[in-house]
């Protein structure tokens, strides 16, 4: 939402582009040290007709995510990669014929002494750690870069063909690489640009004609950058203009897939906008540090702009970019930040976006707390312990005093429930140290009409604001702030009505489980890649609580508090990885010492809606009422509870055999069919009939120390219909995520959820991800040895007839999973030879580009990776050390192939890991069924709370068979352990003790208590219009009408007795 901001004194950039007030230009003495002195390569009396300048790296440069470990220096004003252009082409940026980096691409000549080109190698420690700074004080984000090499090439008063003199030219290139980043600082001389056309391209006097061009160009035809000025006139000025607030000095980041421009963000082909960090807590508090745009004037007002809310941008000059503290966000996911830039006449001069993710609260705390109860329901009073790292407070700009002197200040915040907003509620420490612990007393806070007795809120550290300003951060250091998890306030009493109400207007929705998968009867089952359901955990994504955590020696997370809050003596719970297709809930599966719980107290339960996915209405639909009925100390409401939102016990838990590919790569089919396929290029593995769902698989050449041929699967990539497409792929040894064209990076996130999938970050190194779509198909992949080691394929009982690929015709059915691609359909007989699989099933499943879903690098696509005439091995004749492989076929064949003993070891992992997986997968069965508990293994049943007997059929209490309780003509209920009655009108109470009353009665917002009470008033009414007048019964029947229509809406708030919201009732 864009809209007009007041203009801060701070947002002030004193710029150095063109047209800008300038500062000093960059002279000689501030070029990287070159020349006879440093031992430079010295070239002259050259034309095109350059010798041998090779330089061989000893890390790779990395030029658009490619790597190159050669360069050469070219007379005409450039470094090219993997050869040396020999004569000067104009045609570059783009068209290129070899990739090339061209601070200053003209037809230069230096014959006859006209100037001389130096050039080295360097590793010397003082230029490395100026790189290193120029770097960290450029790139947003960017703090820890340290360049292993430089290569440093200046061209010191060169003149123009044909051998002219009388102007010259002195610039620099300096590229800077760590073997994975890689860094290009253009520099030229102050005035020291004199000519920008050789006389070949037209030029007089070294001017006019086709001036010289300055970029980069992989030679693709597709990925090049220019400068603003490149091939204009303009470029006899580019020392006078800067990208990083020095006159003379452009800085690039140039092994992305796109140009990042350091400094100011330049809006020309294939640069994006840099925001650090990419992912922040959706309540707010983190300060952005995000990219100025070029050309910003001192008078033009900056700020970040969300779709729900905008935040003040403040230039800092120190990083030469805009910072602004990240609003409160009404919802988690992918965000679109605008940096806007308005003029002082109110006119947007510039909009640019990057996407940024917003955690969800449950993850992205940095404050860790602890209550006396030692769960996340507080009560006024009670003693409350923060926790935190001192350094989260401040921002990464440097602060007066440093950060032990720093004072902060703890406030609590409460969710307000009827506008979805974090409101600041009451400051429970003032100016305090900066310690990183302190324990405070949870306030009496008054929220009026609030009908629920329960509210969420949340505890917040800022810097105090009685300290000194984070230096460069007047007006919004105020805004900075680290938050706790989520607790729950207990504002009033649990009133056991509000159970009794809910319980009479909660609907029973049908089981779900017909389509989907029912509670795994072991939390070792429940955590199988084809169980269906994923662990429910709310461990922050931080790194700064991760190191407090550590330091205290705190192993008590948010998770463990949740369960004791609303899961009373369960381990951990488990929930479905998708929706039920009859409606939006999910169940819960809960466990104890590794065995599924029934029932009160501490089961699973049906969610509408899961915490990760909407907090508000997760505590308004699924959290309050039991609160209601679990936490007001009676049982019997409990166990009326979990009758409408019931335990899953596991009785129709089946877990389909998922596939696999392993190794290099040997395939398990969807049917169970295990057989080698070593085809080179991209393959579908599932395609549903209809083609709703669609996999495809990379595969390229195994690293190899042997002679034998093989392939591995190196990327991955799968979506729905209409949806974005999920690719996973190893490149360059790490292992990356892009969303349709867009990379993510998970530094700070655990998971990401799109509108029809969400995926898994599944471990702390991420070399193991997982992806869930809402058709429930589920991927898991691990990076070992440099490709994916193990992939498994999870699909649900309803695909089973309609897919084809890799991964066999799953019919469950083995004999015809080789079945080539329609309209051939051909069946390969399951006992072929692995040539006749290869030649006829396999290749049969290559695509072309235009059935591709993947992303490609620069300089790749699918006719890059597309191989048909790749010849593997199909079997191996020489022994092989049997140490690593335990005479595992498929592990001595991956270390014969490869020569690599690690691959084999990681095979025979995948087999053990595919076994230990069909072992659990294997159903149980009980005899009796379990009526009252779970059946976790054969014959042996675990009865839920209050149940005994061999199948859970015998109930402890006996309290109803010994005399009715009840009063007033109550009946008497059996539950688990306990019983209830159900009360006539008009009692009510534990044992139907307590008589409604029959007059009007007024809650705090002045409306009837019940409908009936209302409709009495409305009958006494119409019986007095008997003896009006036909005027006078008249208005008394629009009196009526008017009455019966405020005795539905307050049927409405009788029915809810919540709070000012209605999404109980609307559910």
């Amino acid at each position: 939402m864009f809209k007009m901001l007041p203009i801060l004194s701070t947002s002030i950039l004193i710029v150095c582009f063109a047209g800008g007030f300038l500062i000093d230009a960059v002279p000689v003495g501030y070029f990287y040290t070159f020349g006879s002195a440093t031992a430079d390569v010295k070239l002259v009396q050259f034309d095109d007709e350059l010798p041998e300048t090779r330089i061989a790296l000893p890390t790779p440069l990395v030029f658009y995510d490619t790597e190159f470990t050669t360069v050469f220096i070219n007379n005409n004003g450039a470094v090219t990669l993997k050869e040396l252009t020999a004569s000067f082409d104009y045609d570059i940026l783009p068209g290129a014929s070899i990739p090339i980096i061209s601070p200053y691409w003209a037809d230069a000549d230096t014959n006859d002494n006209n100037g001389t080109l130096w050039y080295r190698l360097s590793n010397e420690s003082s230029l490395l750690e100026r790189f290193a700074k120029d770097v960290s004080s450029t790139f947003i984000g960017i703090r820890n870069f340290h360049p292993s090499y430089l290569i440093i090439s200046t061209w010191d008063k060169v003149g123009y063909h044909d051998a002219n003199k009388d102007k010259t030219n002195t610039f620099q290139c300096v590229l800077g690489s760590d073997g994975i980043s890689s860094f290009s600082l253009f520099l030229y001389e102050d005035n020291g640009i004199q000519w920008t056309t050789g006389d070949a391209e037209g030029g007089i006097l070294g001017l006019g004609g086709t001036p010289a061009k300055s970029g980069f160009d992989l030679a693709d035809g597709v990925h090049y950058f220019q400068l603003p000025m490149s091939g204009k006139d303009e470029i006899l000025n580019i020392s006078q203009t800067s990208n990083i607030d020095r006159p003379g000095a452009w800085m690039f980041q140039i092994d992305r897939e796109v140009i990042v421009s350091g400094g100011c963000a330049i809006e020309a082909n294939g640069t994006i906008l840099s925001v650090n960090p990419t992912s922040f807590n959706s309540r707010g508090g983190k300060l952005l540090e995000v990219q100025v745009v070029c050309g910003l004037k001192a008078t033009d007002a900056v700020w970040c702009s969300f779709e729900e809310a905008d935040a003040v941008g403040v230039y800092i000059s120190e990083l030469r970019g805009v910072v602004c503290v990240a609003p409160a966000l009404q919802t988690a996911g992918w965000k679109e930040l605008h940096l806007l830039v308005t003029n002082e006449a109110g006119v947007n001069e510039s909009v640019r976006t990057a996407k940024v993710y917003a955690i969800p609260y449950l993850e992205g705390y940095e404050v860790f707390a602890t209550s006396e109860s030692n769960n996340l329901l507080l009560v006024p009073n009670s003693k409350v312990q923060l926790h935190w790292l001192p350094s989260a407070v401040v921002s990464p700009l440097a602060v007066d005093g440093g950060i032990e002197t720093l004072t902060v200040d703890i406030k609590m915040a409460r969710l307000d429930l009827s506008t979805n907003q974090w409101i600041n509620s009451a400051t429970l420490e003032a100016n305090i140290s900066n310690t990183g612990n302190v324990t405070t007393i949870v306030p009496d806070i008054i929220l009026g009409n609030n009908e629920i007795g329960v509210n969420p809120v949340a505890f917040d550290i800022s810097p105090s604001e009685n300290h000194v300003e984070v230096a460069g951060l007047s007006g919004i250091a105020k805004m900075l702030k680290i938050s706790s998890s989520v607790f729950y306030l207990q504002v009033t009493d649990f009133k056991q009505e509000r159970c009794q109400s809910w319980l009479q207007k909660e609907k029973v929705y049908p089981d779900c489980n017909a389509e989907h998968s029912s509670c795994p009867v072991t939390s070792e089952k429940a955590q199988l890649p084809n169980s269906g359901y994923v662990l429910m955990s709310f461990t922050s994504t931080q790194a700064s609580l991760k190191a407090i955590q550590e330091k205290i020696n705190m192993s008590v997370d948010a998770t463990l508090l949740y369960l004791s809050s609303f899961n009373t003596g369960s381990d951990l719970c488990y929930q479905q990885r998708r929706l039920c297709a009859m409606d939006t809930f999910i169940h819960q599966c809960c466990y104890r010492d590794g065995k599924l719980i029934v029932g009160s107290p501490g089961g699973g339960k049906i969610f509408y809606v899961p915490p990760e996915q909407d907090i508000l209405q997760h505590f308004m639909l699924d959290l309050v009422p039991y609160l209601w009925c679990c936490q007001a100390g009676l049982q019997s409401d409990c166990s009326s509870y979990y009758q409408l939102r019931s335990s899953d016990n596991g009785m129709n838990s089946t877990l389909p055999l998922p596939a696999m590919i392993f190794g290099d790569p040997h395939f398990i089919s969807l049917d169970g069919n295990t057989y080698t396929f070593n085809g080179k290029g991209e393959f579908d593995l599932v395609v549903t009939e209809d083609n709703t769902f669609r996999m495809q698989g990379r595969m390229i050449e195994a690293p190899s120390d042997g002679l034998a041929k093989a392939t591995v699967l190196s990327a991955i990539v799968a979506n729905l219909t209409n949806s974005e497409t999920v690719q996973l792929e190893v490149a360059r040894d790490e292992l990356r995520i892009y969303i349709g064209s867009r990379r993510v990076f998970f530094d700070n996130l655990n998971n990401v959820q799109l509108r029809d999938s969400t995926i898994y970050k599944l471990d702390n190194e991420g070399d193991k991800f997982g992806v869930s779509f809402s058709n429930g198909a589920y991927i898991e992949v691990t990076k070992e040895n440099g490709f994916f080691s193990t992939t498994i394929v999870s699909l649900p009982e309803e695909f089973i007839g309609k897919t084809l690929g890799l991964l066999g015709l799953y019919n469950q059915d083995e004999s015809d999973d080789f079945t080539s691609r329609p309209p051939t359909s051909v069946e390969t007989a399951t006992n072929s030879s692995l040539e006749d699989i290869h030649n006829h099933f396999g290749l049969s499943w290559m695509i072309q580009s235009d059935e591709s879903l993947f992303h490609y690098r620069p300089k790749e696509s699918n006719e890059y990776y597309n191989c048909q005439e790749f010849m593997p091995v199909y079997s191996i004749t020489d022994s092989v050390d049997d140490t690593v492989c335990m005479n595992d076929t498929f592990c001595l064949f991956d270390v014969a192939v490869t020569g690599n003993p690690s691959i084999g070891k990681a095979t025979l992992a995948a087999r053990t890991s595919f076994a230990d997986i069909k072992q659990l997968s294997q159903p149980v069965a009980c005899s009796p069924p379990c009526v009252n508990g779970a059946c976790v293994s054969t014959n042996v049943c675990v009865c839920g709370d209050g149940y005994f007997g061999q199948n859970c059929g015998m109930n402890i209490s006996s309290d109803c068979d010994e005399g009715n309780p009840c009063e007033n003509g109550g009946n008497c209920s059996q539950h688990a352990g306990t019983y209830s009655c159900d009360c006539t009108y008009p009692y009510f109470g534990s044992f139907c003790e307590q008589e409604r009353a029959t007059s009007t009665t007024s809650t705090d917002d002045g409306k009837s208590d019940s409908t009936r009470e209302t409709l009495a008033i409305v009958f006494s009414v119409l019986l007095a219009t008997l003896v009006l007048t036909a005027v006078t019964v008249t208005v008394i029947v629009i009196i009526v009408y008017q009455l019966c229509i405020q005795g539905k809406k307050n049927k409405v708030s009788s029915d809810i007795e919540l709070s000012n919201t209605n999404l109980i009732e609307e559910k």
